[in-house]
């Protein structure tokens, strides 16, 4: 046999035993056994889906941690996963014809919201920076003072003209 009737030989073995399978039919005895993966658990594959939402979403939200701790998201995913079942949902098409652009937004948007951040930081301390070498000492007026010497004080009844203005000490 030649490997292309192989592989068809093969397919049309795995077309039957899937059928089989699919029948409820108990394989023969003597037959290899279909080494089938368990059934995902639908709140681990949640709790998963959670943690990894968190993490992603730390950086710019740094309370999620806290609030998401490994027992909350079990928990959480505990609840929720037999109502997600009851509904038909499966977490491979949790986000329907949209999963890539939903994935897409839940890594790109924590890292937009930071670098916005990071720039309106940056842009702040550039125009801190150059106010305070301009910055010049406030004249002196009544009640301001200088240093460690005493306030300056008008006398009740005095005029606001500062040629009058006196020293209290």
């Amino acid at each position: 046999m030649s490997p292309d009737e192989t592989n068809i030989v093969d397919l049309d073995r795995l077309r039957v035993d899937a059928a089989a399978l699919d029948a409820g039919a108990v394989p023969a005895p003597g037959a290899p056994e279909l080494d089938l993966p368990a059934a995902p658990d639908p709140a681990a594959e949640l709790a998963a889906v959670i943690s990894v939402c968190v993490g992603i979403l730390a950086p710019v939200f740094p309370s999620l941690p806290a609030i998401y701790t490994e027992q909350t998201v079990h928990a959480v995913a505990a609840a929720t996963a037999p109502v997600l079942e009851k509904y038909g949902v499966e977490m491979g098409g949790l986000f329907g014809r949209w999963q890539e652009e939903i994935k897409c937004a839940i890594v790109v948007v924590p890292v937009a919201l930071a670098t916005k951040a990071a720039i309106e930081n940056d842009l702040a301390a550039r125009k801190i920076e150059p106010a305070k070498a301009d910055k010049k000492p406030a004249p002196l007026s009544p009640g301001n003072s200088v240093g460690n010497s005493p306030p300056i004080v008008r006398a009740p009844g005095e005029p606001d003209d500062p040629a009058v203005i006196r020293s209290v000490v």
